[in-house]
């Protein structure tokens, strides 16, 4: 691939419509990368590192559903980090009302956290922002319980109040959600001790 300058990558479908498009640097897919079906609608969403998908990357399905999280290891800690922050910054601006974008921006502020094993009280607050607006435009089991998740690093009482209603919506969406892992901790969660 040689010494290309760094710039924005598309490729296209048979019929015209656009397939991928993200960024490129030194040749090779860097930061945030959409991808779609040909019909348009959304089909992933993720990160490259040189070249290297990294992070947690979301799956929709044809009909623009919801489908899968997949998690690559983590982008190095640093400066890449903080860009990858930005380009979801960047990207909500652009689309202030996907719920999905705002739903994986807070996903991926959670899992910057859990990797850097700090708690920043700002950017789980903006977190919090994201979610609350996706849950706004679309609730679901997917925000309201990654909304539980940003709410137990430090507001405890909320985080179980918003449990109880992560638990109604999967009891709702799925017949094997009861009982199953996300379940059980999410009642784990509503159990614990007043004072917490």
């Amino acid at each position: 691939m040689g010494c290309q300058p760094p710039g924005i990558a598309r490729t296209f479908w048979k019929n015209g419509k656009l397939k991928e498009k993200g960024s490129t640097e030194k040749g090779k897919r860097q930061g945030v990368w959409k991808a779609w079906y040909n019909d348009g609608t959304q089909m992933a969403l993720g990160k490259y590192h040189q070249g290297i998908r990294v992070g947690t990357w979301t799956y929709w399905d044809e009909s623009g559903a919801f489908e899968r999280l997949e998690r690559y290891p983590a982008v190095p800690i640093g400066s890449a980090l903080n860009l990858a922050a930005e380009d979801f910054e960047k990207m909500i601006e652009e689309q202030p009302d996907n719920w999905q974008l705002l739903l994986l921006s807070a996903a991926y502020v959670i899992e910057r956290e859990s990797e850097q094993q700090v708690s920043d009280r700002q950017s789980l607050e903006k977190a919090l922002g994201w979610i609350d607006r996706s849950i706004r435009l679309n609730e679901n089991f997917n925000n309201v319980s990654t909304k539980v998740r940003l709410l137990e690093r430090y507001d405890y009482q909320n985080a179980m109040e918003t449990a109880i209603r992560a638990i109604e919506l999967g009891l709702d969406q799925s017949g094997e959600f009861e009982g199953s892992d996300k379940h059980k901790a999410l009642v784990r969660i509503t159990e614990k001790p007043d004072g917490c």
